[in-house]
């Protein structure tokens, strides 16, 4: 499901106001109530920034999805940490803009315009890539590789009549 901005802010197990916030905490360890597992990011739940945001490289673990109300800007690759890792970078009124240093992204990825790629920049995204424009002109080089396990927990969980009570669907 997509929701609105407002809806992901409710609905987030971690909310914050900017992107100083969100390092700051995604610099703590886990055991000291922040998110670097580590060195890795752990992404379990809702995380909600409230503006644009910008990341480097990134190796995600756990179960979760990264919204951002602005733009998202890759600059480094975003990477799983394990097979099990389950991780969504969604830029809901916004856009992902990819830099040079980003030729990888291992996540289920959705945009509210159209994925903006550096030229000369050969991008490959491992789980899925949702938009809702499409410009030829700043897509440049990208190639998507469908991967189903690395955008759902569970084949069960896309199934309406029994997904919602996927256990791990909501981890």
């Amino acid at each position: 499901n997509l929701y609105s901005t407002l809806q992901y802010a409710k609905k987030a197990t971690h909310f914050y106001a900017d992107q100083a916030e969100f390092d700051a905490d995604r610099a703590k360890p886990v055991a000291d109530g922040g998110r670097s597992d580590g060195g890795a990011y752990d992404c379990t739940g809702v995380t909600y920034v409230a503006g644009d945001l910008s990341l480097g490289s990134l190796i995600a673990t756990g179960t979760g999805i990264l919204v951002c109300s602005g733009n998202i800007n890759l600059s480094g690759n975003i990477t799983r940490a394990n097979p099990n890792t389950v991780f969504s970078l969604i830029a809901r009124r916004g856009t992902v803009l990819v830099n040079a240093g980003c030729n990888r992204i291992e996540a289920a990825v959705f945009t509210n315009g159209c994925i903006q790629n550096a030229a000369g920049n050969a991008l490959k995204i491992d789980g899925n890539l949702v938009m809702n424009g499409c410009r030829r002109d700043v897509l440049n080089s990208i190639e998507v590789f469908y991967n189903s396990a690395a955008c759902r927990v569970t084949p069960l969980s896309v199934m309406r009549d029994v997904g919602k009570f996927e256990p791990k669907r909501y981890i």
